[in-house]
């Protein structure tokens, strides 16, 4: 286990005599990165404000990236599913038998057993954060493509239990959304979303003149950044800047595609994100057609709004009814390129219709789009289960 690096040691005494006996939270995640905005931007980060607990990040490493806590990286060479599994779960009991948190923060569903079993067997608490309605998953084609034919019904059985034992055994279950929450039967549930912190994105002032187009996230079929990129090939005045972590192969295709018109930018921090949307003019908010993505609430949706940046969307069910909520944007009639580019080219047809959208989108994050709303409820329910 050599990559499992404890920091024991603080900064320096006043940090270590300021801590001393605070509550120890470890938020442990095996799939997202450490760096993941739901994870540390808006719940590590809001704990670590309100003074009241020491946090430790457990998570998949990422390159030039340090947070504002205890940080144990999880280095994965081979990242077939089976091997992470493997790996992140050892790197869990060997802190819950070593040093134990107080509470255990688990996001991810392959972590729950392990979780279960310690608060069963140790006596060792933990707050389950459903950031995806696993219920409408296990019905999905996602959950068939990764489980072989003869195993899916059992799988299945065994998730489902896992779910139920997660009712008895968490002392909290977290949620993004009303529709993920209200599955479970734990009286101690709360909605905590993916709103975006607004201070991040106030200052930007986007431009009807600007002439890249915004995608955030990852490549692949899930994001339709394909159907994207068929879509804007036609309007040759504009540039796609794509953002995020994104695999070679792809990239070589979109390049050969649109040639010098897409501009890759890696992954961003908040600072990176807001210049990247002061020269944008549109943002996308894409995903498929599939039962998964029908109650997705998007981080990026958010964070479009925040700063004034007028939308175009797929019309999955939630996504739709927060985008018509808040007059931000438009939502493409299909989840093709054709329909995109309808979309587009309706959103680009007339600067005050743009400029419109732009004030709605900016005027709704303050009221329903602010993570404050979010953090009230984090906060909540650590002081719940923490007196």
């Amino acid at each position: 286990m050599k990559n499992l690096v404890f920091n024991e040691e603080v900064q320096n005494s006043k940090k270590n005599i300021y801590l001393k006996n605070k509550p120890l939270i470890t938020h442990f995640s095996s799939v997202h990165s450490a760096d993941d905005v739901r994870i540390y931007e808006r719940e590590i980060r809001s704990l670590i404000e309100s003074k009241k607990y020491k946090i430790t990040l457990v998570a998949r490493a990422v390159s030039n990236f340090t947070p504002d806590c205890d940080f144990v990286p999880i280095r994965i060479r081979n990242q077939k599913r089976f091997n992470r599994i493997i790996k992140s779960n050892l790197i869990f009991w060997k802190i819950a038998l070593k040093r134990p948190p107080r509470i255990w923060h688990i996001h991810d569903l392959e972590m729950l057993p392990s979780a279960i079993v310690a608060a069963r067997l140790f006596g060792q608490e933990f707050i389950w954060d459903s950031h995806e309605d696993y219920f409408i998953q296990l019905e999905s084609d996602v959950f068939r493509s990764w489980i072989p034919r003869y195993l899916v019904k059992c799988t299945k059985k065994i998730v489902l239990a896992v779910l139920r034992y997660t009712d008895k055994s968490a002392k909290a279950i977290l949620g993004p959304t009303e529709a993920i929450i209200i599955k479970y039967n734990t009286s101690k549930k709360f909605v905590v979303g993916n709103e975006s912190i607004i201070l991040d994105f106030v200052k930007v002032k986007p431009k009807y003149e600007n002439q890249n187009f915004l995608f955030l996230g990852q490549s692949g079929d899930s994001q339709l950044l394909s159907q994207i990129v068929e879509a804007i090939y036609v309007m040759r005045d504009y540039k796609l800047v794509i953002a995020g972590r994104n695999c070679i192969q792809e990239k070589k295709i979109i390049q050969d595609k649109l040639k010098e018109r897409v501009v890759f930018v890696g992954w961003l921090d908040r600072r990176g994100l807001a210049q990247e949307m002061e020269k944008s003019v549109l943002g996308f908010v894409t995903y498929a057609d599939t039962l998964n993505y029908s109650e997705a609430m998007p981080t990026k949706l958010f964070e479009f709004a925040a700063a004034g940046l007028p939308i175009v969307a797929t019309p999955n069910k939630l996504i739709s009814t927060m985008l018509m909520n808040s007059f931000g944007g438009v939502i493409a009639q299909g989840f093709d390129a054709k329909s995109l580019r309808t979309a587009i080219q309706f959103a680009l047809e007339k600067k005050s219709r743009w400029e419109n959208m732009s004030l709605s989108a900016r005027s709704w994050s303050k009221k329903k789009g602010n993570w404050n709303n979010s953090k009230s409820q984090l906060l909540d329910c650590y002081e719940l289960i923490t007196t």
